[in-house]
């Protein structure tokens, strides 16, 4: 049994473009991407599909395509706690309006890469929803175990 969960998450460089970005996000089938240094494996923030649809908007019209991911990235990066789940996605999502969610061991202001356990999207927690299932500390770590397509965690 696998102790080491399999991280799912899309990880794209800072110094891509938006449209690489973009054709990795269209071929995972995910709605964002974790952008890292590609030289210090730092996740540097997050790209969305509303922060690509919010954000080129504004960009020149001939290249924005072409423009670096890390031009249009949400950050500062916070994660959510594996053991402290329900209270850091309250806080995340209530008090920064965050909708898509790091996972990490423990609270780590700059993470790695590595650090990373996985992604939460809203989609995991409006199918909890919709399958009638009660958000609790329990039922959250019981699912990260299906999402982030691990053993064990």
């Amino acid at each position: 049994m696998s102790t080491t969960p399999k991280n799912s998450s899309l990880f794209v460089r800072s110094s891509n473009t938006i449209e690489t970005c973009l054709v990795h996000m269209v071929k995972r089938n995910t709605s964002c991407a974790v952008i890292v240094d590609e030289s210090t494996e730092y996740v540097q923030g997050i790209v969305t599909e509303r922060d690509i649809m919010r954000k080129i908007a504004g960009l020149d019209l001939k290249d924005r395509l072409l423009y670096k991911v890390n031009t249009i990235m949400s950050k500062p990066v916070h994660c959510v706690r594996r053991y402290h789940l329900l209270e850091d996605l309250r806080e995340l999502h209530f008090n920064h309006g965050h909708r898509h969610f790091l996972v990490c061991y423990e609270s780590i202001k700059n993470p790695r890469r590595d650090d990373v356990i996985g992604l939460i999207h809203p989609r995991h927690i409006f199918s909890m929803f919709l399958n009638g299932e009660t958000l609790t500390e329990e039922s959250l770590n019981n699912k990260l175990v299906e999402w982030f397509h691990a053993d064990q965690l």
